[in-house]
């Protein structure tokens, strides 16, 4: 029987980790990755491994690539590591050949270097396919500033380019958080915004009246959902975490009313005053849940007109001119997006609702004639959807500036998705960037043992490093434009993703995570941007120190700041570099955690799978409810008194628990306290139920009140009072 060790050679090489530890505390458990999960990743990632022999193969050239290279494709460094150490990989027979190591920086200045090959440190050797190698180490000292260079590199008749990241040692850090200095703010989630002006989902404009609104509050930060474009095809399934893509923006969200063509153009304004439209309109605005494809049948019939009008009357006006500017700034990306978007209607027309990965083979790219053929002879609908982007990218960048206008200390916080849908125009754009029949997703653990797949497309590291993460930098660039703040969804992702082949058991795959957080510091330091992760769940080792490293603020939810004894910490034992929070959308609202809705909700829907197991959840509910009123009481926010006693049932909730529970966390020492909305309304409807998709109205309720009256409302009052007392303490 053939050995397996060359498959492992090549899963490890490939970043496949051998194993992982699940569990939590004392209850962790080595799991080891199966050769079929080796096997399966390994074939998505586009190796043969059909045989052994194959396996041998694969493993060789993969290794005769790594080594034929002369220097490697990207090396990041912090500004404070330097000098650089590039590993030049050469054959023997150029000991004593000259290299040659050109510099240009991004701000134009050129280094030179030439220095013989035998001169240079040996860390390795290796010999494949019958040619040895020896890996030496070229020392760059040349005071880089932080930013993108290049490096050209020469030596005999081999020449490579290297693209050389710079990055701070820290990432941004808003005045508003420094120096001990504390805030607060609110995570909204945008489509629930209730207002009496918008068409029964929120939208940019009620965004930037947000703002102002909170700001009034004397809230600091706005947080929102991921605010990426959807899917035309099935606007129902709705989850901001599930894009089309993660550089462009849901055009449902755009304002139709405050679009300049809107007042002027007549088809647009007959239709909108049309009776069977009014009846529409109204039966959305009243709704009290989002209804998505009635919204997108609405605004998409305005905005098809406003389109028409724009393009007859706005030729060669200014407007017309910031469009193209628009157009061409966003280059290819929106090309491919705006392609994608009108192919997939004329498949739709023709009864073909499938996405990309199922299209006939001529349209699979963006680069083929087929679809090259098909964007010239439908540039005019194809122009259309570059519109929209055009106009929501405007609209968001107004909200941009009202935080300014209104000073807001840190304004916007968007939310970098982990990920992206495998049939979406970002994985068409990116053929090689992202392997085919993977999603990601978790291992099986006590919460879902049978583990979660999330249906989005695996990036390749190597193909990443290979395209010296262009994809990730625009992600990065694109989501920081408007905001001060973002949070990085699953964290972890920097260090592992769970990779779940079709069929198969997954396996985590590493990732370059020191490259990677050198660029969000970059990006971070050139946008003025702070940056959270989301490290809520299992976290690796090791990850907690790098974001304390790169002033990245960790997430400390409520429910899971608690002592070995199981009860609650105090405040002021919370991290000082957090946000902290009573829950987010993924979390039950506090209201239904006190009355064990979720508990209910997950007997329902199979997440709890005994009415046992059942019963134990809800006892243990019980006595965390009187933790909460314990540390209340302890803190001295709350006296234990008996009516409470009585609330422990969960049939009611006590008056102004909620608030005492945020004044509770605004005296926590953690730099930012984001009460949600849903808590301050004291809602108890969960907005997101994970583990669930149609079975379960996720991300579609509204907010019970209208924005317009909320600087009115007792309970809101109430809430920002003794949170801004408690949050001007230092």
């Amino acid at each position: 029987m053939p050995s397996f060790s060359p498959l492992d050679d090549l899963a490890e090489k490939a970043g496949i980790l051998s194993e992982y530890q699940s569990g939590f505390g004392a209850n962790l458990e080595t799991v080891s990755t199966s050769h079929a999960s080796k096997t399966a990743v390994l074939r998505s990632m586009g190796f043969d491994v059909s045989n052994y022999d194959a396996i041998v193969k694969s493993l060789e050239d993969f290794e005769e690539k790594e080594w034929s290279r002369l220097s490697e494709t990207v090396v990041t460094c912090r500004i404070d590591k330097q000098p650089l150490h590039f590993k030049i990989r050469v054959p023997k027979s150029f000991s004593n050949e000259m290299i040659t190591f050109k510099v240009k920086e991004e701000n134009g200045l050129d280094h030179s270097f030439d220095i013989k090959v035998q001169d240079l440190p040996v860390v390795e050797e290796k010999n494949v396919k019958n040619v040895d190698y020896s890996c030496r180490l070229f020392r760059l000292d040349a005071g880089l500033g932080e930013g993108y260079h290049q490096a050209t590199v020469k030596c005999g008749d081999r020449e490579a380019v290297t693209k050389i990241i710079i990055a701070p040692t820290k990432c941004f850090m808003p005045e508003a958080i420094s120096d001990g200095k504390r805030t607060w703010g609110s995570p909204i989630q945008l489509y629930a915004v209730r207002s009496k002006r918008n068409w029964g989902i929120g939208d940019f404009t009620d965004l930037s009246n947000v703002v102002e609104k909170f700001s009034a509050l004397g809230m600091d930060i706005v947080g929102l959902n991921p605010l990426n474009v959807l899917f035309d095809a099935n606007p129902e399934d709705a989850s901001p975490y599930y894009s089309c893509s993660r550089l462009f923006l849901n055009w449902l969200y755009i304002d139709v009313e405050s679009v300049d063509d809107f007042e002027k153009c007549a088809p647009a304004k007959e239709l909108f005053n049309s009776a069977e439209f009014q009846k529409k309109l109204k039966e959305v605005k009243d709704s009290l849940t989002v209804k998505y494809t009635l919204i997108a049948e609405l605004k998409g019939k305005v905005l098809t007109k406003l389109y028409d009008c724009f393009m007859s009357n706005e030729k060669d006006t200014t407007r017309a001119q910031a469009f193209r500017y628009f157009c061409d700034n966003r280059g290819e990306d929106l090309e491919n997006l705006a392609i994608y978007q009108a192919l997939g209607e004329k498949f739709r027309s023709e009864g073909n609702y499938s996405g990309s990965q199922d299209w006939e083979d001529k349209y699979k790219t963006p680069y083929t004639d087929a679809v090259k053929t098909f964007a010239k002879e439908n540039r005019y609908r194809v122009n259309y959807f570059k519109y929209l982007q055009w106009l929501a990218d405007t609209q968001l960048s107004n909200a941009g500036l009202a935080c300014w206008h209104h000073r807001l200390g840190i304004g916007l916080y968007q939310d970098v998705a982990v990920g992206v849908a495998e049939n979406s125009a970002e994985t068409w754009s990116n053929p090689n960037l992202f392997v085919k029949n993977v999603t990601i997703g978790a291992p099986p653990d006590r919460f879902n043992p049978a583990g979660q797949k999330w249906g989005l497309a695996a990036a390749s590291p190597i193909a990443m490093k290979d395209n010296c993460y262009e994809q990730f930098i625009k992600i990065l660039r694109y989501n920081m434009g408007q905001a001060g703040a973002v949070r990085i969804d699953h964290f972890m992702q920097f260090e592992r993703l769970y990779w779940i082949p079709n069929g198969d058991v997954g396996c985590y795959v590493s990732y370059p995570v020191d490259d990677l957080l050198n660029i969000v510091a970059l990006e971070s330091k050139r946008k003025c941007c702070a940056v959270i992760g989301e490290d809520l769940g299992t976290v690796p080792q090791g990850t907690k120190e790098k974001m304390e490293d790169y002033d990245i603020l960790c997430m400390r939810m409520f429910f899971g700041q608690k002592n070995h004894d199981e009860t609650f910490k105090r405040p002021e034992w919370y991290e000082q570099m957090a946000i902290t929070g009573a829950g987010t959308h993924d979390m039950p609202t506090f209201a239904g955690w006190w009355k064990a809705l979720d508990l209910k909700l997950s007997r329902k829907h199979g997440m709890i799978s005994t009415d046992e197991a059942y019963n134990n959840d809800a006892n243990y509910r019980l006595w965390e409810r009187k933790r909460v009123l314990w540390i209340l009481s302890d803190t001295g926010i709350r006296p234990y008194n008996q009516a409470d006693e009585a609330s422990l049932d969960g049939s009611y909730i006590p008056d102004l628990l909620i608030p005492h529970l945020h004044q509770f966390l605004s005296r926590s020492s953690s730099k930012i306290f984001l009460p949600q909305m849903e808590d301050i309304f004291q809602q108890e409807d969960q907005m997101n139920l994970p583990g669930t998709n149609t079975e379960y109205p996720n991300w579609r309720f509204k907010w019970p009140e209208y924005l317009e009256d909320i600087l009115d409302i007792d309970l809101v009052k109430f809430n920002a009072k003794i949170i801004n007392q408690e949050r001007k303490k230092i």
